[in-house]
């Protein structure tokens, strides 16, 4: 599986594909948990963050958010990747 990082200030966020799902970890700690997403949770999410729907200055303001869809909490081992 191959990691792909993406930077801003230092901070970085890797993701990796694999089998339909989609990885997320701390680009700094490579060996740390893994969020694992299906196919279709990641588009749902790119698409609200395409749309704004996660900028701070909305949120602070109050502004309509829709409905939130967290990571999934099943029996799905995280820490070794999708």
């Amino acid at each position: 599986m191959t990691w792909h990082a993406a930077c801003n200030n230092g901070s970085c966020v890797e993701v990796a594909y694999d089998d339909g799902w989609v990885g997320v970890r701390d680009g700094k700690r490579g060996d740390g948990p893994v969020l694992v997403y299906s196919g279709p949770e990641w588009i749902s999410f790119i698409d609200a963050a395409k749309a704004g729907r996660f900028d701070l200055d909305r949120i602070a303001a109050g502004g309509p958010r829709g409905d939130h869809h967290g990571p999934r909490n099943d029996d799905r081992d995280h820490r070794d990747g999708p």
